[in-house]
């Protein structure tokens, strides 16, 4: 039986972390839980645990997913109403 982790550096900053393999087919992306370090990038897990840096078109098409996301969700909607009113 394979484990489903590994623990691996972060390809930006450094910080060893449990780097856990993606769903097949589905958001083989991770983000640093290295908070205290400020780093809180994105990085991608292949199927066979190995990482790597985004590059830019992905970075792009995932913070524009979000956007949409924060966007057409709402229970964020509602919350950002409450917030302004």
């Amino acid at each position: 039986m394979k484990k489903g982790y590994k623990i691996l550096p972060c390809p930006y900053c450094g910080v060893r972390q449990k780097v856990e393999k993606p769903i097949e087919g589905v958001f083989p992306v991770q983000q640093c839980f290295a908070n205290y370090r400020g780093c809180y990038r994105g990085f991608y897990v292949n199927d066979d645990l190995t990482i790597r840096k985004l590059t830019e078109q992905e970075s792009k098409m995932l913070k524009e997913a979000w956007i949409h996301f924060a966007k057409n969700t709402p229970i964020l909607i509602h919350n950002v109403e409450k917030k302004q009113g």
